[in-house]
Formats: structure tokens, sequence, C-alpha cells
């Protein structure tokens, strides 16, 4: 592969449920950061062929989790949000045509609830820790996947 290509395809829509754009650190930039650090040309120069990274998915959506309103229940304290994370990327292999010639993808998700007192700071805060978590189980799969299904096309 003479380059490498990253490519946004997850278009944050910015409206609820999704709330990844109110993140102090976008999924998404974290994403395009770590490929364009970590992914190299195995043949750089030597011919036309890429390797494009594709940010398929980076989405953190919120959703309503429902809570018991009686005399009793209101004496305890219930999460009243989950946020999910979401990450997917996919990595192909194009020759110099621009022909697809291999593929991988790998897939992620993180999720925590929280009460429904939870302060602005501590939500970003649990957001990314989703962020990290999600990362850590990503950034493993992909490089696997990657070894088994791309073999021939590394260096």
């Amino acid at each position: 592969m003479a380059r490498i290509e990253v490519v946004q395809a997850y278009g944050p829509p910015q409206r609820p449920p999704y709330v990844e754009h109110r993140m102090i650190v976008s999924p998404l930039a974290t994403l395009d950061d770590w490929a364009r650090r970590h992914l190299e040309p195995a043949a750089a120069g030597r011919d036309d062929s890429a390797a494009v990274f594709v940010i398929e998915d980076a989405s953190l959506v919120t959703e309503k989790i429902r809570i018991r309103k009686g005399l009793l229940d209101s004496l305890i304290r219930e999460d009243s949000d989950k946020y999910t994370l979401r990450l997917a990327v996919t990595l192909q292999v194009r020759d110099r045509l621009g022909a697809t010639v291999g593929s991988t993808s790998a897939e992620a998700l993180a999720w925590r609830t929280v009460p429904e007192s939870t302060k602005d700071s501590a939500r970003s805060a649990v957001w990314h820790e989703l962020l990290i978590a999600a990362m850590d189980n990503l950034i493993p799969l992909f490089e696997a996947n990657t070894r088994s299904y791309l073999a021939r096309f590394l260096k």
C-alpha cells in the first residue's frame, strides 16, 4: 500500500438522542487521530494502492430510563439516563484502480447509566470514560482482524 486515507463516513447528527457533539474529546476525532498516528503504508511510493480507514460510527446516544415515582420510590436514588458509545471502523485495501481487494472491520460498545442528579461535569467524565473503554475494546479487535484478514497486505 502506497498511502493511507482516513474517511469520516459518520456525520454526527448533533441532535438528541445523540450527544457526542457535547463531549470535550469527540469519538470521531479520537478515531481519526488514532488512525493517522498508527497506520502506516506498507510500500510508500511503490504503487498507487491505498489502505482506507473508514469511520462508520462514533456515536454517543442517550436513553431515558423509566423511573418509579411513588412516595417510597422518591427516597431511592435511581439511574435515569443510559449512555451508549459505539465505535465502528472498516479498513479497506484498494488496488491502483480503486477496487477493494481486501477489507476488515471492528466494532465496540461501552455503556453506563447515571442517576438523574448527575451534574454536567460528572456526565462529561462518564462520557470520556466510555470513550476510553470503547477504544480499549476496539483497538485489539481491529488489530487482530487486520492480522487475520489482511495479512498478505501487511509489511
